[in-house]
């Protein structure tokens, strides 16, 4: 039986590190591309349902709803634009959805603010345990409810996110990257106004008067001169459109590459190593 020599327990131990350090290489490159790519921005925002009809007086309310995709949403800084010669706050205005934002309290700040030129603002935090990232579809953000107070005549308001609208992630080292890909904006018709009916105006009938005399003489009729009244025509307005895009933000750099890079080098150490042995 062979004795082990010290040359063959250094490449034995060579041999060793080799198949260790490939393996664990190519799961960690396989791992950090999977983080980049959940990191990438891929979350929407809309509304629903996505338009409405309503007339004055009346109120129109909006579901606010989010796809992260393959995003884990953990704050929402929420923006939303209106105008606000159509539409005005009704009630509450904004209600949260307490169920995907438990910490959220209306009493205390920060709470939704409602600018007299038709902006809302909001900040949403899920809270620090990432079991409660939002990482489903068709998850609801709140509801918006609006009032109608001026007619559109025909043409759409638009209910849109603000461009200062962000999503952040609290995933990993992609921590407060904002992941945000695109926004839908919703639009509302309303209808109203009262058209001014003109009154009609009798004609008085003339009378013939006889003088007492043999020849009669006729009296002259009165010429009567019609009436114009105006109608009030409403004055169309054109709403005006918001398009925001969206900014998306750079993933940083993680720990893994660091990883990747000791388990490469380790490789060519042990390549070397064993070059070596052989040739001694």
């Amino acid at each position: 039986m062979s004795q082990l020599t010290p040359k063959k327990l250094i490449l034995f131990g060579l041999t060793v590190i080799l198949l260790i350090a490939i393996p664990l290489t190519v799961y960690l490159v396989q791992k950090q591309q999977e983080l980049k790519s959940r990191a990438a921005p891929s979350t929407t925002l809309s509304f629903q349902p996505s338009s409405a009809t309503v007339a004055v007086g009346q109120d129109v309310t909006f579901d606010i709803m989010i796809n992260p995709n393959s995003n884990f949403v953990s704050f929402v800084h929420l923006v939303i634009s209106y105008d606000p010669t159509k539409l005005e706050k009704s009630g509450n205005g904004l209600s949260i959805n307490t169920n995907v934002f438990p910490g959220f309290d209306p009493s205390k700040p920060p709470s939704p603010t409602f600018n007299p030129t038709g902006k809302i603002t909001v900040d949403l935090a899920v809270g620090s345990n990432p079991s409660a990232f939002i990482q489903h579809n068709n998850t609801k953000v709140g509801t918006l409810t609006l009032k109608a107070i001026a007619s559109t005549v025909g043409i759409a308001t638009p209910i849109t996110f603000g461009s200062e609208t962000q999503v952040l992630t609290g995933q990993g080292d992609q921590f407060n990257t904002n992941v945000l890909s695109s926004m839908t904006p919703a639009s509302v018709t309303i209808a109203g106004g009262v058209a001014v009916t003109p009154t009609p105006t009798s004609t008085p009938t003339p009378t013939l008067t006889l003088s007492p005399t043999v020849t009669p003489q006729a009296t002259p009729t009165p010429t009567l001169v019609p009436t114009t009244i105006p109608i009030a025509v409403p004055t169309p307005t054109t709403a005006l459109s918001v398009v925001t895009t969206p900014t998306p933000t750079m993933a940083p750099t993680g720990p893994g590459d660091v990883i990747i890079g000791i388990g490469a080098f380790g490789i060519i150490l042990s390549i070397i190593g064993g070059s070596l042995l052989f040739i001694l």
